[in-house]
């Protein structure tokens, strides 16, 4: 996928996904139009850097969620390579305390073993040593 298109789909997505509760019912009704966007799910490491570069930190999360749960209810393929992974890797170097949170979010929510960390099987929140 070209940086030009990826950055249109990411604007469309986004715009979407910040009028929605992405827990409800009605979200996917509202995300259905991008289910054949399933080559989004396997975007590369390095083209989402560029991207999450002029991204917002809420926006990089809502990306993260949205990708996370169009992967599970649109049955994408991605597995280790999925663009969830990539994200947020970017948000935990950017907010590690706000990635905690979001890798539990995620973890909730996904049928990927991969995701959040892209080790499989690694679901659990790793205890931070500075939170109690």
């Amino acid at each position: 996928m070209n940086p030009e298109t990826l950055r249109v789909r990411v604007s469309e997505l986004l715009e979407t996904g910040s009028r929605l509760d992405l827990d409800s019912s009605q979200a996917m009704a509202n995300l259905r139009r991008f289910e054949d966007w399933a080559d989004l799910n396997t975007v590369h490491w390095e083209a989402w850097g560029g991207i999450a570069e002029s991204l917002t930190l809420s926006d990089l999360i809502l990306l993260v969620q949205m990708l996370t749960i169009m992967e599970r209810d649109f049955r994408w393929l991605g597995g280790s390579v999925a663009s969830a992974i990539w994200l947020f890797r970017i948000v935990q170097h950017r907010e590690p305390r706000v990635a905690g949170l979001l890798a539990e979010w995620i973890s909730q929510r996904t049928d990927n073993d991969w995701l959040p960390y892209g080790k499989f099987g690694q679901k659990k929140i790793p205890r931070s040593r500075g939170l109690k």
